[in-house]
């Protein structure tokens, strides 16, 4: 008797696991469409506007350094969900430039933790062959980027 409660009982706690695990893959990857408001325009909103397609959100920060991309003659193309708080970054996503993955974040220095930011300058290392690339409060990084340098430019330029 004893046997099979314990049987039974393992064999609802798998069950509850594997009911767990299962995942919603339809929106893997999403596109997101960027307005083109110059800068200007969007820094005279206080609020943050939010684009959301999916599951990315776009802020006006990151939407701010998007068009300054575009205004540089990058291509940008599709926009991937990324979990920026695990880094302790306030918003971010990947996103393919110039053909190749790259990853964007924006640490808020109002709402991030004051040893993230304090510690983001540590991370800028943008000789690597998987740079780290520090602006202020934004964050690229990218991996054996064919433009690797000429992005590198353009985001410091911002």
């Amino acid at each position: 008797m004893k046997k099979a409660l314990m049987f039974s009982l393992v064999l609802v706690l798998i069950l509850g696991v594997f009911s767990g695990c299962g995942g919603n893959e339809e929106n893997v990857t999403e596109s997101v469409q960027v307005t083109t408001e110059t800068e200007e325009d969007v820094a005279e909103s206080d609020e943050v506007t939010l684009v959301p397609t999916g599951n990315v959100q776009v802020t006006k920060e990151l939407e701010q350094m998007i068009n300054h991309f575009r205004s540089a003659g990058l291509e940008i193309g599709e926009y991937e969900e990324k979990k920026y708080e695990i880094i302790g970054a306030t918003a971010g996503f990947g996103l393919e430039i110039e053909g190749g993955y790259t990853e964007l974040y924006y640490y808020d220095p109002e709402k991030a933790d004051s040893d993230i930011l304090d510690s983001l300058e540590d991370k800028h290392n943008p000789e690597a062959a998987y740079a780290f690339v520090i602006n202020g409060y934004y964050e690229l990084s990218l991996a054996h980027h064919p433009q690797q340098e000429r992005i590198i430019e353009v985001f410091m330029s911002f």
